[in-house]
């Protein structure tokens, strides 16, 4: 894909949203493409769908759901550093208790996010400079 202002290749970033909330991930994932039409962006339900994903497309960032059934994003985040360590999650939730930082923090995870305090435009940039890290 080519900038029309500059001339130059544009980077398509791979973006994969795990949430258990199917509004959350269409509301987020309409919003992002609005905003950047460099994202490519796939949506799972869950945990076990979501490393299906990550083993066949190699996404570049990661969204994901601190709270998912079965299995929590930090435990997929530790999943996710072991077996693809440049790939780049942000973990989200709708609860910022101090300890979800931590544990966020020590899975690995570039950023913890508390659902709804970010808008659309700043988790777009926050997207960008992980993938340029």
């Amino acid at each position: 894909m080519r900038d029309s202002v500059h001339g130059r290749a544009r980077q398509v970033i791979t973006t994969l949203l795990i949430d258990d909330d199917p509004v959350f991930r269409q509301t987020l994932r309409d919003g992002l493409l609005t905003l950047n039409a460099d994202l490519h962006i796939e949506e799972a339900a869950d945990g076990e769908a979501g490393r299906r994903m990550i083993e066949r497309n190699r996404p570049d960032v990661i969204i994901i759901e601190m709270n998912l059934p079965l299995e929590n994003g930090v435990h997929f985040t530790r999943w996710v550093k072991h077996a693809h360590p440049s790939t780049k999650v942000i973990i989200v939730s709708a609860l910022c208790p101090a300890a979800h930082l931590v544990v966020a923090a020590e899975a690995g995870a570039e950023c913890f996010v508390t659902k709804g305090s970010l808008c659309l435009t700043e988790i777009v940039e926050l997207i960008h400079t992980l993938t340029a890290l």
